[in-house]
């Protein structure tokens, strides 16, 4: 008879798991991946993303020990671009998929920093860094790698050693304390060992009296990212950098739920960072063994909760192993050769009898032919029994973590796997070995109860189990129920014994031995067997009785609220596009519960949810029809109503978990049955699970089995997806001025208490008028919140952000919290008035946000605002707004009028000013003087015409207004309330309208001096027509040209003047239509300046001296025999024919003594040029002259 020992061989390749931050240089664990279709299917995924530069945000969910670190080691390698190396593993791709292949061989081209980040830290975003400087290490890079928190802690040592003495022989002492020397430290950070630095840590906080070591504070790990691939895009020929943040899921079950919200927000910024890189990418995939919301109950939801800001940015990608390649993985990892597996099963035949009957199992016979099972299943599990493999990759599948997994079992030599077992025996192995390898983590899955529950009752029965063959049953039955997938493994007699590989000659025995002992019961509804613990009482008769003397009538609608899963969804389109959480809670209501809600917001009570889902729960009365009349009469469209197929058939159900919940709270009951909570608790628990595998398959739209309605309509929405678009588009049409405030610690309704306190300190900060500066960079809350309420809002306008686009959201909530103050005016005015506006239709802000921007517009008015609570006047302080965020009824506001007319007068003057000219100014609370500097460059931008006329103002306080701002220097406060008031109101207009008067009469002012100019021009052009005889419609360029056609030739032969010279060419060379431009230009040409720089003198003089060019150029043309005797010709140098009239000015001295300079300087080169030579020089510079 053949030995196992001597017919099995492991593979030892698969002894080890992947450890990413180990094996990123061994080259040969890449080799030694082996490409099943499923995981090619994913690489496929991620190569799609590199090329197509997308999705570079992910999470890659799958089970321990189906391959994802292995996956994602070659991946890395492919990228490293490391072709030699990687030649081998493209080619075993090739054989699976060719297009993979392929598409590998295109990006082992480009190449990408890894970087490998561990949750093992507190503080997420020492870990980026940390990673990033240990991947620059690793790449050769050192030069860019940052100061680690390990090089600053060595500094300090020798700082204190150097300047600090008695610190220092205090730190010895420490040391010594905990068994180091500070050589040891030393050498211990410079290595970057963890619990060095930890140490360091702690003793720092002793002798800095409660200080925190956190040197690089200051350092961002997004900003460090960005500014590392950029640099290493452009100077080292990377194409970017890929992270992955391993172990993910124990980072999350690990992590301190204090700072979880503060390290979510650094993982939205990093996955926020890879979505904007283009040129060179920065990619993120999170490896882990399940998603946040297969956690549950496990996780705190605050937690669950604070996740959902990262969850809309990443996209979710199942590490999904069909089940052919499981078996497939069992093969690679247990070799063995066919033949000596065939004489083993005849050898043994009641292994050839199991593995016949297991093939009519539903798991095999409803995936593989006959022929397949044979081979895949019977051959690739050997020798462990068929079904024995499929239980352990299913239960690997719920539990399995690094240290036990598939992998771990099969090729590991330790107590309790598969190469321990071979040693010891020479049979196939049923599943009650994988119940053994795996016990310990169904102790440790509190978390899951599906599992922890079954482990329970499976010890419990254990420990009163007499036989090992007893045990075997009680094991595989155990792992049958953890595993749930009865549709595909029936927990019948005869699947529980394939699985344990008894003799049928004892099996029966077996089973009626543990029913008798009351350890195990068969359930018919079911079909059945499950555990039962003999406690002398039967569960069900106490149950039931307690369900008879129930009230007929029972709260369903209730009930399924505190036990429903449906808890809420979270709209993702939208939620991303406005960098905020909002969601939609279930309800559950009857017909008649929701027909007698007679106003939406009754709905809304209790809930806080941006809307809602109704489900109906549908009894044999229920009627589609008058639930779709009564949607259309509340008339909100936050509603969604789900109404099934099926009427609801789970109160029995209800009514047991009612009497469950009882007999637990029963002290007397559970003190005589001690043994039976654990069975009671179970027994609620599925009972739970019963009524919400009927509400799933009930009320979510993708399972075809209800009908959605909104509005006035019936939807037909078959998928998740559809639905969640819906969601989308309500809260984009209902909430779509919402602000966009890009920070999910303060963007929610309800904050923790440290974001309060960095709330708190901000509005102090706004009421005292602090400096903001030391907010401009930095990772505490107050930095983070600040920048992202006040900055990359652009409300808070500076020379640090003059790109940042206003959001319109945030303005239009700015701009309700000023009607709010106006309608304060002279009235106490409650503020939960204001809070229904600003959490209402529309903005749907968020309650963290708001005291921010009510404190800052409160801050600005000129007058102290008074705050009440109830009828107490309060001070204002950072605390009060807390108390008015949180009780808003309470407290009242009220101004003074004049208050209100004074702000307006401001907020008036501000969009004239300052938004409508987008002037930009350094310091929000110098609100006056910034007003003031508007104004003044207003009046520096106004043209020269505009700063000297004063003429044309229909009143003398317009050059007043104008004239108050040409001092450089003034006193802001006395302009605004004082001066310009005193200059623009009579005296009956100084009540309490003054300002009202002011603003009316400013804008007045402010119409006329920027449209004067434009109107002079056109008065200009007007004036230019009539001189030159033309119509108001008619082309003031054609006008001119065809007046100068019209002069004779002699006209255009005349040598004029410089004045008409440059009149005559401006119109020669006019190319323009635009009649403003061409009086201007007129204006130059004759006057000398601009129309802008004209006085209130300077059209009188420009019109005298247009018409008298007018009548000289016409004298000329009416009357030539002006011009006899005053005429000369001559040919020019290229032979054209230059004729000109001109007029002799004898009496001109200056030209006299020009003609003797030119015949002086004749006459000193006197025989030297001959005449002719002497004409010659002065006719070309006669036509040097002309051409002028």
């Amino acid at each position: 008879m053949h030995k196992l020992s001597d017919i099995i061989r492991i593979d030892k390749r698969f002894q080890n798991s992947i450890n990413l931050h180990f094996d990123l240089d061994n080259i040969e664990k890449s080799r030694g991946y082996i490409p099943t279709r499923a995981s090619i299917a994913i690489l496929y995924q991620y190569l799609e993303h590199i090329k197509k530069n997308q999705d570079k945000a992910n999470i890659l969910i799958g089970p321990y020990g189906k391959g994802k670190s292995h996956l994602l080691l070659v991946l890395l390698n492919l990228l490293r671009g490391n072709e030699k190396a990687m030649r081998t593993v493209i080619e075993k791709i090739k054989i699976v998929d060719k297009n993979t292949a392929d598409l590998a061989e295109n990006i082992l081209g480009k190449k990408f920093m890894p970087v490998i980040v561990s949750g093992t830290y507190s503080d997420l975003n020492k870990a980026f860094i940390a990673a990033i400087s240990e991947a620059l290490e690793r790449e050769g890079l050192e030069e860019l790698i940052p100061d680690s928190y390990f090089n600053e802690a060595v500094k300090t040592i020798e700082n204190w050693k150097e300047n600090y003495k008695n610190t220092y022989v205090l730190f010895q002492y420490q040391l010594r304390k905990n068994g180091m020397t500070g050589e040891e430290m030393l050498i211990g950070l410079e290595r970057g060992e963890k619990e060095k630095i930890i140490l360091f840590e702690k003793l720092y906080e002793g002798l800095t009296s409660g200080s925190n070591f956190n040197p690089m504070v200051e350092i961002e790990a997004v900003k460090l990212y960005r500014e590392i691939n950029e640099i290493i895009g452009k100077t080292k020929g990377y194409s970017g950098i890929y992270i992955v943040f391993d172990e993910f899921s124990k980072y999350v079950e690990g992590h301190e739920r204090e700072n979880f919200s503060h390290d979510m927000k650094i993982l939205q910024d990093m996955c926020e960072l890879s979505a904007v890189t283009n040129e060179y990418q920065i990619h993120i995939t999170f490896v882990a063994h399940k998603s946040i919301k297969e956690y549950g109950n496990a996780l705190p939801k605050e937690m669950i909760n604070a996740f959902t800001g990262v969850e809309g940015r990443i996209k979710e990608i199942r590490f999904i192993v069909s089940a052919g390649n499981n078996y497939e993985l069992i093969r690679h990892v247990v070799d063995k050769k066919y033949k000596d597996y065939e004489q083993f099963v005849q050898e043994n035949s009641r292994y050839g009898e199991i593995i016949e009957k297991s093939y009519h199992v539903p798991c095999f016979e409803s995936i593989f032919s006959k022929e397949e099972y044979m081979k895949i299943v019977s051959y690739g599990s050997f020798p462990l029994l068929p079904l024995s493999s499929y239980c352990l990759l299913n239960i690997s599948e719920k539990v399995a973590q690094n240290e036990r997994s598939i992998f771990t079992f099969l090729s590991n030599d330790e107590y309790g796997s598969l190469l321990y077992f071979i040693k010891k025996s020479n049979e196939m192995f049923g599943a009650d070995v994988i119940y053994d390898y795996f016990e310990n983590l169904f102790r440790e899955s509190k978390s899951m109860p599906e599992i922890h529950n079954e482990w329970l009752q499976a010890d419990f029965a254990l420990s009163r189990a007499e036989t090992d063959d007893e045990k075997k049953v009680i094991k595989v039955l155990a792992l049958f129920r953890m595993i749930r997938k009865t549709e595909e493994l029936p927990i019948t007699k005869e699947k529980i014994r394939l699985a344990s590989g008894i003799e049928w000659s004892v099996f029966d025995n077996i089973i009626n031995s543990l029913e008798k002992k009351q350890l195990i019961v068969f359930r018919p509804k079911l079909g059945a067997y499950a555990f039962k613990h003999n406690v002398g009482i039967n569960i069900e008769n106490e149950i039931d009785k307690l369900v008879k003397i129930q009230n007929e009538n029972i709260n369903v609608s209730e009930k399924l609220g505190e036990i429903s899963e449906l808890d809420f969804v979270l709209p993702r389109r939208y939620n991303q596009e406005y960098t905020m959480t909002r969601f939609f809670k279930y309800i559950f209501v009857s017909e008649k519960q929701f027909r007698g809600v007679a106003q939406p917001e009754y709905l809304f009570e209790e809930s806080q949810a941006d809307g809602l889902i109704v489900c109906i729960i549908r009894d044999n009365e229920s009627k589609i029809d008058r639930v779709q009349r009564w949607l259309e009469h509340l008339n909100d469209k936050r509603i969604i109503v789900i109404y099934p197929d099926n009427v609801f058939s789970e109160e029995n159900n209800i009514r047991k978990l009612i009497a469950v919940r009882k007999l637990l709270m029963d002290k007397d009951f559970t003190e005589e049955n001690k043994v039976l909570i654990q069975e009671l608790k179970i027994y609620k628990e599925n009972l739970i699970f019963e009524v919400n595998r009927f509400l799933e398959n009930n009320y979510m739209p993708e399972n075809n089995a209800c009908t959605v309605l909104h509005e006035n309509k019936e939807l037909d929405i078959c998928s998740d997806k559809e639905f969640n678009r819906l969601l989308s588009e309500i809260c984009s049409e209902y909430y779509h001025m919402a602000p966009k405030i890009n920070n999910e610690l303060i963007n929610r309704n309800y904050v923790s208490s440290q974001i309060k306190k960095a709330r708190r300190k901000i509005v102090t900060n706004i009421l005292r008028g602090d400096d903001f500066s030391e907010y401009h960079k930095g990772t505490g809350p107050e930095a983070t919140i600040f920048r992202a309420a006040m900055y990359y809002t652009g409300i808070l306008e500076d020379k640090n952000n003059i790109d940042v686009r206003k959001d319109k959201g945030t303005i239009y909530l700015i701009d309700e919290v000023k009607s709010f103050i106006q309608n304060s005016a002279g009235r106490k005015t409650s503020f939960s008035k204001l809070y229904e506006i600003l959490t209402g239709r529309g903005l749907g802000a968020r309650k963290g946000i708001i005291p921010i921007f009510l404190a800052r517009e409160l801050s600005v008015m000129q007058d102290t605002p008074i705050i009440y609570f109830n009828q107490k006047e309060v001070e204002i302080t950072g605390e009060i707004f807390e108390n008015i965020n949180d009780r808003p009824d309470d407290y009242y506001l009220l101004v003074e009028r004049e208050s209100v007319r004074k702000e307006e007068y401001l907020n008036r003057l501000e969009r004239l000013f300052l938004y409508k000219h987008n002037f930009k100014y350094d310091n929000s609370h110098n609100r006056l003087g910034n007003i003031v500097d508007g104004i003044q460059r207003w009046y520096r931008n106004l043209p020269q015409y505009t700063l000297n006329t004063k003429k044309g103002a229909k009143d003398n306080y317009f050059y007043q207004f104008r004239n108050l701002f040409r001092t450089l220097e003034l006193n802001p406060r006395d302009i605004l309330f004082v001066k310009i008031p005193d200059i623009l109101c009579e005296k009956e207009e100084q009540g309490e309208d003054k300002y009202i008067v002011c603003t009316n009469k400013i804008n007045d002012i402010v119409g006329y001096f920027n449209s004067f100019l434009k109107m002079q021009k056109q008065s200009v052009v007007t004036e230019l027509k009539h001189i030159f005889h033309t119509g108001e419609e008619e082309s003031l360029s054609a006008c001119l040209k065809g007046w100068y056609q019209g002069l004779g030739i002699a006209v255009k032969n005349q040598i004029w003047n410089d004045s008409v010279e440059s009149f005559i060419s401006c119109i020669q060379n006019m190319n323009m239509n635009d009649e403003i431009e061409i009086a201007s230009a007129l204006s130059k040409s004759v006057y000398g300046i601009y129309i802008e720089d004209w006085n209130d003198n300077s059209g009188e003089r420009f019109f005298n001296e247009i018409r008298d060019i007018k009548e000289q150029m016409e004298s000329v043309r009416d009357n030539t025999s002006l011009h006899i005797g005053n005429y000369f010709s001559f040919t020019d140098s290229e032979g054209n024919r230059v004729e000109k009239f001109y007029e002799v000015d004898e009496e001109n001295s200056t030209s006299y003594f020009l003609q003797n300079a030119i015949e002086d300087a004749l006459d000193e080169f006197g025989g030297t040029l001959e005449i002719n030579q002497k004409l010659s020089v002065l006719i070309q510079t006669i036509n040097n002259l002309l051409k002028r």
